[in-house]
């Protein structure tokens, strides 16, 4: 109808009724419809300025559907990309809506999903959807959910009036992928219908102002997406085609009843629909005194939605954008002059041909002519594809698994392919080697596009032109060929190791990347890694076990498990042969015991008779080397290859790592610079070949070092030392103040070490010593009384605790071994229990009867650890935090006007090397419960699998709508109201998964708000929070002993995207070695966040981790999700009863744990 005014059409939200989605201009729309063609729902728009995406799908459903007159907007449920839209005649649609006669009420169960503008799609079970027609609304909204609610409202089957509407059946418990479109139609009010309660009643008088007010608002319209005209007659020919590009399909004007209706079919494809929000004018609120944790001023807010979505295939719609920076920057702090490990650098157009090489078999040709063919892993005969390159035109550019980029193309190869055979070297001088191998060209590409993708103000992080990157990072790997070892796609390291423990050797490497920012920086950082030591096999299991080889035989073959390994130069001389073996375990006997059956003959009595060879170590085991086959070989005759990692579990050796890799930053600049030069000399040539200059200059930034927040101990706010405080007091003290009954027990070590316990028990009872002055045993029985470490705690604690203000009363102490503990604690009136123990194989035992089946708070400390300095204070920190105390607030944190809650959320794995079907991924979601965002609740579950056999690991939180929903159900038994703000902090996840996590996490949180109260609309931000990258910043000018940048110094310019909202904050205090900041990426701002409010508020959460007086690297929510999920893990160790742990995925944490931070 045309000239609908469409201001105050948003929904209040954020619990204050505030209007949303108003704008001070009217926007003309026609009509639009849904046409139901048999048992196909076919979505049909007229405007293309607000229509991104048309999509279709069966249904399962009776074709007696009845359309209204009064329909106002319908997004038809998608499972066919946009093919089905023109597979009916223009001819047939009229003769369907001419099929359907008018109704004065709509039907409340036409299954249908609803999508608004830069909303997410979701996954629901089509019988589950209910009737709810939305209003077209305007691309731009207001300070609140805007984009993505109408699918919410329409999935949950709600309607803006508060008839208390609820959803027939749980949503959450859906999970069909599916993919959506949106459309809508306006109509005038006195269009509405009357009797129809479901329909969403959105629209005010145009003078209406919502509840809070709306500041002035700029009035720019969006631009019109551009759109190719189809003609109708085409339409059969076009709907052949999968992919249709952005299309407009004239289907002519039909009447359904007396009502005449224009209908009208909008295509968008993936490829032309990145559209920036650069015209959305927004409402910011304004500034308070509260300095940097209030919103930013007015200003047109850029980018605040999530972006434009596509349709990307059946089942999934997409997007190509996030959100844009909303300001040029910030700008509170104090400027700072920083380095970055990284040098700009140019790139000339050129084309590049890129080819997949495939090795097919590798034959070995002995003496006599015979051809068969070895059987060697995938990796090692890729391996052999070096020399295939090496045969080519000088300079070829190979990643080391299938891509090979030439400036070139190669003669002959085409996108047919050819298979090709070449002779190799044989290192085992068996005969020849013959490879076959197959090359095609896959594509050409140009690297043009990265020139493209800086200057286009629409580029996000979901379209980053990933073949020329793929292309400019093999290029500098391969620079380095022949002086270092290459492994992976972007690190090469030394060959020889910088030091070697046991049975590691750890290598210093340089890890090259290219990612195109404001300019196109290359990237090169310092990295350490730890390898099997390479070598003899029996002198590196020597260095570790010495002459116990022998009583350790399972433990060694727990090291050696699917190692390679190769017979050795004796082996050759002996026998003109080399072997290349996998261990597969270790004889239990000796080689002049282990017999071979078929001979009567030990191993070691073999190998003298047939090849000469008498062992020097016939005591040690065997290696088995086929899985199946007991055939072995003598340790000795075996070496073990190069630069093979170690097993996951090998945390003996992490400390050696972290230790040297602990390179301060002038230090750690400066062999980074010297690796740079020997790389661009090396790869000169390659460079010139692929139009790459690197810049000589370093390149510098200008941070800033943002204000201190104050701390509040409970004696007035006081101003903290920059990274680090001394606590005065807390100043919420545990159990409301009240005196803590508090037990302390010393766990005696497990096993074979228990025996060595009470030994040493008995030998001090004999020399009538009444106390062992070091070692701190926890004596059994009546020896319990010379236990140091218990004194040291029973003494020391309560007298800390005092000073801090809280009142402890030891009300049992005794030496218990696990068996006993869960009778002594059972029935004992006690808030906490401080355990010593004296190994780990105790801790996750008593995690789980604590923390899941007694509900009691539990303390663990190591006896080795009491005698450091500060041990009582910090214990104290998380003894108050699980007792239900604050120990400070951080007042620039709490807002009375707007009510904040905080997530935290992170997946963590199991481990490689762990395959017990217990140990799946574990997500944890933390909440905050109360203003201060000082308190948190959890939520613990495994990752559910979609099928047996699907792989374990899986990075987006399955059940996450489950989570948030519990978690704003605590916030609201503590605070009886619902947040009107929404942070979540999202760890674990890298830049190829945005996407992922938008189209699943941030649908989910949505939902949880929307079928917990009906109009509940918080504004939510959504924050991806990263430390494994490898981004270091060095301070021009040094003002502190580890030569780190500042705490609390932001960068959010020059090397963080040109147009997204990111920024990096390094907020805690450099230690040793070089600090890593956190690089923040917002992919989801509907609350109108500024970049010094955003930064400000991030770098305070920092100050509110209970377990230290210290700013930390990252969010203490985002800290205590990652501590959770950790605990999960813990639970799961050494367990087969997982039923006891777990129902429906979820953790049964005890109730009383729940807003214990129980994971302190």
């Amino acid at each position: 109808e045309g000239g609908i005014d469409l201001r105050g059409r948003g929904r209040g939200g954020g619990g204050r009724g505030r209007g949303r989605g108003q704008s001070d201009e009217s926007v003309d729309t026609d009509f639009e419809g849904v046409a139901v063609v048999e048992d196909m729902v076919i979505t049909l728009a007229m405007d293309t300025d607000f229509v991104d995406v048309v999509a279709v799908m069966d249904l399962e459903m009776a074709p007696a559907v009845r359309i209204t007159k009064d329909l106002r907007g319908v997004v038809a449920v998608a499972g066919d990309p946009v093919a089905g839209i023109v597979s009916r005649s223009v001819k047939e649609m009229r003769a369907v809506l001419k099929s359907f006669a008018p109704s004065n009420s709509c039907p409340r169960q036409l299954p249908y999903m609803v999508r608004k503008h830069y909303g997410y799609p979701s996954s629901y079970k089509i019988s589950e959807l209910q009737w709810c027609p939305i209003p077209l609304q305007p691309p731009y909204r207001g300070r609140g959910w805007g984009r993505g609610w109408g699918q919410v409202r329409g999935a949950s089957g709600l309607s803006s009036q508060d008839d208390g509407a609820r959803p027939t059946s749980p949503i959450a418990e859906s999970r069909a992928p599916s993919v959506v479109a949106e459309v809508g139609r306006s109509i005038p009010e006195s269009a509405a219908p009357a009797a129809s309660p479901d329909i969403e009643q959105s629209s005010t008088p145009s003078d209406a102002a919502p509840s809070g007010g709306q500041k002035g608002r700029s009035k720019k319209k969006r631009p019109t997406q551009a759109s190719r005209a189809i003609d109708p007659s085409q339409q059969e020919k076009e709907s052949s085609t999968p992919e249709v590009a952005g299309a407009s399909v004239s289907a002519g004007t039909t009447t359904a009843g007396s009502e005449a209706v224009t209908v009208e079919a909008t295509i968008a494809a993936t490829e032309e629909l990145s559209l920036t929000d650069d015209s959305r004018p927004t409402e910011i609120p304004s500034a308070t005194d509260a300095g940097p944790s209030a919103k930013g001023k007015s200003r047109k807010k850029k980018g605040k939605a999530a972006g434009q979505p596509s349709s990307g295939g059946a089942g999934f719609v997409g997007y190509q954008s996030l959100p844009h920076r909303p300001d040029t920057g910030g700008t509170i702090g104090e400027p700072v002059r920083i380095s970055v490990n990284c040098w700009n650098i140019t790139i000339k157009p050129m084309d590049i041909h890129v080819y997949f090489l495939e090795a097919i078999s590798l034959d070995l040709v002995d003496s006599s002519g015979n051809r068969k063919e070895l059987r060697l892993r995938a990796a090692e005969l890729r391996a052999k594809l070096r020399h295939v390159v090496e045969t080519m035109p000088p300079h070829p550019v190979y990643d080391g698994a299938h891509a090979l980029y030439t400036d070139t193309p190669l003669p002959g190869i085409t996108s047919d392919g050819i298979t090709k055979e070449i002779q190799l070297p044989d290192p085992m001088d068996a005969g020849k080697l013959f490879l076959k191998y197959r090359i095609l060209l896959t594509q050409k590409i140009n690297t043009q596009d990265l020139i493209a993708y800086l200057d286009n103000p629409k580029a996000s992080t979901l379209n980053m032109p990933q073949d020329s990157i793929r292309c400019l990072d093999c290029v500098f790997k391969c620079a380095c060929w022949g002086k270092f070892e290459s492994l992976g796609r972007q690190a090469v390291f030394e060959k020889t190791p910088k030091q070697i423990n046991g049975l590691l050797s750890i290598h210093r490497g340089f890890l090259t990347s290219v990612r195109p920012q404001w300019k196109i920086p290359l990237i090169v950082d310092l990295v350490f890694k730890a390898f099997f030591t390479a070598g003899c096999m029996a002198d590196v299991l020597y260095d570790k076990y010495g002459d116990n080889m022998m009583r350790c035989v399972k433990q060694m073959e727990d090291d050696l498990l699917r190692i390679r390994a190769q017979t050795n130069s004796l082996y050759k001389q002996k026998t003109n042969r080399v072997k290349r073996i996998t261990v597969h375990g270790l004889s239990r006997k000796p080689a002049s015991e282990l017999i071979i059956p078929e001979l009567n003959q030990s191993v070691a009595s073999y190998f003298e008779t047939k090849y000469g060879i008498r062992l020097k170590y016939p005591e040690l085991p065997c290696v088995k080397s086929k899985k199946d086959k007991e055939e072995y070989f003598p340790m000795e005759l075996l070496d073990i290859l190069p630069f093979q990692a170690p097993k996951a579990s090998k945390a003996d050796v992490a400390s050696q790592v972290i230790r040297l890799a602990a390179v301060q930053p002038r230090d750690r600049f400066r062999e980074i610079h010297s690796f740079l030069s020997v790389m661009l000399q090396s790869g000169e040539g390659l460079f010139n070949k692929f139009g790459v200059k690197v810049s000589q200059n370093l390149v510098k930034v200008t941070g800033r070092i943002l204000p201190l927040p104050k701390a509040d101990f409970g004696r007035g706010d006081i101003p903290i030392t920059r990274g680090k405080w001394n606590v005065p007091g807390f100043i919420t003290p545990g159990c409301q103040g009240n005196e803590i009954k508090w037990a302390l027990y010393s766990v005696p070590p497990h096993r074979i070490s228990r025996c060595i316990y009470i030994c040493t028990a008995l030998f001090i009872r004999l020399l009538k010593i009444r106390r062992h002055p070091t070692t701190g045993f926890a004596l059994l029985g009546a020896y319990q009384e010379g236990n140091e470490s218990r004194r040291l705690v029973s003494t020391n604690l309560p007298t800390e605790a005092s000073k801090l203000g809280l009142r402890m009363r030891l009300v049992d102490q005794n030496a218990a071994h696990i068996g006993e503990l869960e009778q002594r604690i059972r029935g004992m009136q006690v808030d906490i229990v401080v355990l010593i123990l004296h190994d780990e194989m105790s801790y996750p035992e008593i995690k789980r009867l604590s923390d899941l089946r007694l509900g009691v708070r539990t303390q663990c400390v190591r006896h080795t650890t009491l005698r450091k300095p500060r041990v009582m204070p910090n214990l104290l920190l998380k003894i108050n935090g699980k007792l239900g105390g604050v120990n400070w607030i951080i007042p620039e944190l709490k807002h009375d006007a707007e009510h904040f809650m905080v997530f935290g959320a992170d997946v963590t794995h199991p481990a490689p090397t762990q395959a017990h079907d217990l140990q799946k991924s574990v997500a944890a979601v933390t909440g905050s419960v109360t203003p201060d965002l000082m308190r948190y609740a959890v939520v613990v579950r495994q990752q559910q699998t979609r099928r047996p056999g699907d792989k374990a690991i899986k990075e987006t939180i399955t059940e996450l709508e489950a989570c948030i929903t519990e978690l704003l159900r605590c916030y609201h038994r503590v605070n009886n109201r619902f947040p009107s703000k929404l942070m979540f902090y999202r760890d674990g996840v890298s830049d190829g998964q945005f996407s992922e996590v938008l189209n699943t996490e941030l649908p989910a949180i949505q939902r949880a708000c929307f079928n917990l109260s009906q109009g509940y609309e918080p504004g939510i931000t959504y924050i991806v929070v990263k430390k494994r990258h490898h981004l270091r910043f060095m301070p021009e000018k040094q003002t502190n002993k580890s030569g780190n940048v500042e705490p609390g110094t932001v960068v959010d310019k020059e090397v963080v995207h040109h147009v997204e909202f990111d920024f990096y904050l390094c907020s805690a205090e450099g230690i040793q070695g070089t600090s890593r900041p956190a690089h923040y990426h917002v992919l989801y701002d509907d609350s109108d966040w500024s970049s010094d409010a955003l930064q400000a508020f991030t770098y305070y959460l920092c100050h509110t981790y209970m377990r230290c007086s210290r700013s930390v690297s990252y969010p203490a929510p985002t800290y205590y999700s990652h501590l959770a999920a950790y605990r999960a893990r813990e639970w799961l160790t050494n367990t087969r009863n997982l039923e006891a742990l777990v129902h429906d995925n979820r953790f049964n944490v005890h109730e009383s744990q729940v807003t214990g931070m129980f994971y302190l």
